[in-house]
C-alpha cells in the first residue's frame, strides 16, 4: 500500500504576499524544515523553486513538481 504522507509534513509553511502587480497578488511559500527548530539559530543552506506556471496551470505547492528531497 503507497504511503500518504506528504512531502512537506517535515516543514513549518509560512505563506506570504511577494509582490502586487496591478492588485493581483504574487505570492511565495517559505519552508523551514522542522528539524532546524531545535538547532541554534546560523545560516543554513538555502534552495530557491521558482514555479513560473500559475499564472496558467497548476500551485507553487503542488507536490508533484516539487524534488524527491
Amino acid at each position: 500500500m503507497a504511503s500518504t504522507s506528504s512531502k512537506l509534513e517535515l516543514f513549518e509553511r509560512i505563506d506570504l504576499t511577494f509582490k502586487s502587480v496591478n492588485d493581483h497578488p504574487i505570492e511565495a511559500t517559505i519552508l523551514i524544515p522542522k528539524t532546524l527548530q531545535s538547532e541554534p539559530r546560523a545560516s543554513y543552506a538555502t534552495i530557491v523553486n521558482w514555479h513560473g506556471g500559475g499564472f496558467v496551470v497548476g500551485d507553487r505547492m503542488y507536490e508533484g513538481w516539487l524534488p524527491p528531497w
